[in-house]
């Protein structure tokens, strides 16, 4: 019941906000703006006292312009972001940026780890340390400790990235400006 009312006053909302939108031949005439003389402005500049401004030849066409594209060669913002938010950890927003630099540390980052482990689990390390705890070697418990300084070093970068992209102080390859269209 409650998804039928639901549905039923999404789809007014829908129908009200299409009724209310202009048709293009409105959007394309000129204001209608009343003479300075007529009772209308007499009586609105008698109660706000403010001067009436003319605005005869403008037509809300002109008055309404919006940046549709970004300029040649810039990145957009939302795009950056979303992937340094989605897929930070492996570098691709910086990829989409073409921050090469900033891909390669952040790529090395998300992928040495994973060698790291593979590289556990190919020497059996680990199943020699669960048979025999004292047999912990120094180099194993760096290579763990190393693993632990990657994985917060991953964290922080991708973290960095969202604040530094999010905050648009971040510059694409180009050297441009992201664009947020």
């Amino acid at each position: 019941m409650q998804r039928v009312s639901l549905s039923l006053l999404m789809a007014a909302c829908f129908i009200a906000v299409a009724l209310s939108v202009p048709t293009k031949d409105e959007w394309e005439e000129s204001p209608k703006i009343p003479s300075a003389d007529s009772p209308t402005a007499k009586q609105a500049s008698k109660q706000s006292k403010s001067a009436i401004i003319h605005l005869t030849d403008l037509k809300m066409k002109d008055a309404v312009q919006v940046q549709t594209e970004c300029p040649q060669g810039s990145h957009d913002y939302m795009t950056a972001l979303m992937l340094q938010i989605f897929l930070g950890v492996t570098g691709a927003a910086y990829g989409y940026m073409d921050r090469w630099d900033w891909f390669s540390v952040a790529f090395v980052l998300f992928i040495l780890p994973c060698c790291l482990c593979c590289y556990t689990l190919i020497t059996g390390v680990s199943n020699a340390f669960k048979e025999d705890p004292g047999s912990m070697t120094g180099l194993v418990l760096v290579m763990y400790l190393f693993k632990c300084v990657l994985f917060v070093a991953t964290i922080v970068i991708w973290i960095w990235g969202i604040v530094m992209i999010s905050n648009k102080d971040l510059d694409d390859g180009n050297g441009m400006k992201l664009c947020q269209p």
